[in-house]
């Protein structure tokens, strides 16, 4: 039996969990939805704790009622089939011992680590900027000296106009970004500080190419409403940082985009 003496009476007494058995499991086929079997409904009452296979197409995550506290293993995936897809859905009732060891270790004293920014995207909009520039002014130059010609200034305004918000965009990104992690908390690019006993949750933001599930970008999300970003393809050292945040200790999702 999945669940043990220390959270039986737990889960028992629980208007969320005891909706439900220990192992329960959902399938859906596409063309056939008179065989379709769904999880409880009151599991999407479960908060997400930890994923336990990040970057993995099937998702896997620790989850936890937040009324009783009692742990479960969350299973997706899904397989493509000649006659349609299939989606399938497992949730586990763990006893506290085994959720234990998918829980990070208990959180010790952060050390000092610096995000290494990847310097090709400031490169890349740099010769950007030789093309666009000189082809933006050029056509704004000669729109004014041909006595106002309306194509040539809307070409070189639309122009400059584009390369300025690429400019925008990238030094929006850079300026919330972690520059720094310390035991006391992070520092973004544009010198604020925010401190772990404000840390609210970890938010990763994921899209899928070819149906491989890729991070587009991190948020470290604080209670004040604001956060820091980590996007993969700016930090040069990202493996490290992503293992520094993955035990953070706080609840960690994600989200499509």
């Amino acid at each position: 039996m999945t669940n043990g003496s220390n959270n039986d009476a737990r889960h028992v007494r629980c208007s969320i969990c005891s909706q439900w058995k220990d192992h329960e499991f959902g399938r859906q086929t596409h063309g056939r939805p008179e065989e379709d079997t769904f999880l409880p409904d009151a599991a999407r009452h479960l908060k997400n704790v930890r994923e336990l296979e990040p970057g993995s197409v099937r998702y896997t995550w620790l989850r936890q009622c937040p009324e009783c506290a009692t742990y479960y293993l969350h299973r997706t995936g899904y397989e493509y089939l000649a006659s349609g897809s299939e989606d399938e859905q497992t949730l586990t009732r763990l006893t506290d011992e085994k959720a234990a060891e998918y829980l990070p270790p208990p959180p010790k004293v952060m050390s000092r680590l610096e995000v290494k920014a990847d310097n090709l995207q400031f490169i890349l909009v740099i010769l950007l900027g030789l093309f666009f520039l000189p082809l933006g002014l050029f056509n704004l130059v000669s729109g004014l000296a041909k006595g106002f010609a309306p194509a040539r200034l809307g070409i070189g305004l639309v122009t400059l106009a584009l390369y300025g918000a690429v400019v925008w965009l990238v030094r929006r990104g850079h300026a919330r970004s972690v520059k720094s992690f310390s035991e006391l908390g992070l520092v973004r690019n544009d010198g604020r500080s925010f401190a772990w006993a404000d840390l609210s949750r970890v938010v990763n933001q994921v899209r899928f190419r070819s149906n491989i599930k890729v991070i587009w970008r991190t948020e470290i999300q604080f209670k004040n409403g604001e956060s820091a970003w980590l996007i993969p393809a700016k930090v040069s050292n990202y493996r490290e940082v992503s293992e520094y945040v993955h035990n953070l200790p706080c609840e960690q999702t994600e989200v499509r985009v």
